[in-house]
């Protein structure tokens, strides 16, 4: 097929040749043909015009390119298998200078190997411009190569690209675009939730700060479509952020299972067991969150209290430290590095974690936990007073906690 390509502006810069291998429109070409194009338009000898839809692959190195074109059933040619042979009679079709369908002949005088996994095919049948990308027949029909260069000094010297490339390429263009069409599909089944009346009225209510209803929704959203991985995202994070952790918790595994790929989900796991006291759960969600997002702050410093609680506390320093390098900006980072200097004695890094914490936030009641809790372990105790006072002000069950644990000491 002649292959007309044009720029943005919609000017023709060049023409080639390109050769179908599927009915569905799967057509081979040069990389160079097709390498400045902004859109390209193949042309049949009937005179049906094509236009591309995409190029599926492309590999520069053997100078060759899949593209897609708009059509069906229509006619193609089949790849030879097997070794090409010095000597063998071959053809090629192609559009030297846009006149479709010419055809000229002559062997194979050679196959060279080019290293990194690289030959072409030296044959004599003459190529003139605008042949770039024409099939190399053999007698029986079969495509054996895909033309690519010439030489002109002296002799004419015309090379191929060996089929076997080709074959490799399409493979890789089939897997790709069935690799696209589940990833477009799965995203389709996923966000109809954003369809849905209940999902319009949870953002509504989440913007408005109302979360109890906010959950309600979601809740009838997860409902109607149990296995949609936003649905239970989504519930679950609302849930945390209304401090409903149990539901929290329950809703991001669901989500995680869904879509164990995603991040977030994990690290929601994580912050659910760690708000939960579950710290020996901790590790599991946090590390695979780490996994597929190995800087992630959140996951780091709560991945380090699990290890702090597992006693594997230089482990929870590396963890909480790095997160606070990744984001010095979040309180709960330098809260959790103070419980890991806790853990290990080290009363007055962990004071000084608390009050860069402070420093942030000054509402942030934990670190007025530690603050205090540190001081009374220190022997302290007008100090630790003072840190409890500050956080009876802002969270009475933390501080019945800390009450509690320095009356008991």
């Amino acid at each position: 097929m002649l292959l007309i390509i044009y720029d943005a502006r919609g000017k023709e810069i060049a023409t080639g040749t390109g050769f179908l291998v599927s009915a569905d429109g799967l057509l081979i070409t040069n990389h160079h043909v097709i390498a400045d194009a902004d859109h390209v338009v193949a042309k049949a000898e009937n005179g049906g015009l094509f236009p591309m839809k995409e190029v599926l692959a492309d590999d520069p190195k053997n100078d060759l390119a899949v593209l897609k074109i708009a059509g069906k059933g229509l006619s193609f040619l089949t790849l030879a298998n097997g070794p090409v042979e010095p000597g063998t009679r071959i053809a090629v079709i192609g559009s030297p200078e846009g006149m479709e369908a010419t055809l000229s002949d002559g062997i194979v005088s050679a196959v060279r190997e080019l290293g990194l996994d690289q030959k072409v095919i030296q044959m004599t049948a003459p190529i003139s411009h605008g042949s770039s990308g024409s099939p190399v027949l053999r007698a029986d029909g079969k495509v054996i190569g895909v033309v690519s260069s010439c030489l002109r000094e002296g002799q004419s010297i015309n090379f191929a690209v060996p089929v076997e490339y080709a074959e490799r390429l399409i493979e890789e263009a089939r897997k790709e675009k069935t690799q696209r069409d589940q990833a477009k599909l799965q995203a389709s089944s996923e966000t109809e939730v954003y369809a849905e009346e209940d999902w319009r009225t949870a953002s509504a209510l989440w913007a408005s700060g109302n979360l109890e209803g906010t959950i309600q929704s979601l809740k009838s959203l997860a409902k109607k479509h149990p296995d949609n991985f936003l649905a239970h995202f989504y519930l679950g994070l609302a849930s945390l952020e209304a401090k409903r952790f149990e539901a929290g918790l329950k809703a991001s595994k669901i989500a995680a299972k869904l879509n164990p790929k995603c991040a977030e989900a994990w690290n929601n796991i994580g912050a659910a067991l760690v708000c939960l006291r579950r710290l020996s759960e901790v590790i599991e969600p946090c590390e695979k969150a780490l996994k597929l997002r190995p800087d992630d702050p959140m996951a780091l410093t709560n991945v380090g209290l699990g290890y702090a609680d597992a006693w594997r506390f230089e482990d929870g320093l590396k963890a909480c430290q790095r997160a606070t390098q990744l984001d010095p900006t979040l309180p709960v980072c330098w809260g959790n590095l103070a419980v890991v200097f806790g853990g290990m004695k080290r009363y007055d890094e962990a004071i000084s974690a608390c009050e860069k914490a402070l420093s942030i936030d000054p509402g942030y009641a934990p670190a007025w936990y530690g603050v205090g809790w540190s001081y009374h372990c220190k022997g302290q105790h007008e100090k630790a007073a003072e840190a409890l006072g500050q956080l009876e002000k802002l969270d009475s069950g933390l501080a019945a906690e800390l009450k509690s644990y320095i009356d008991k000491k």
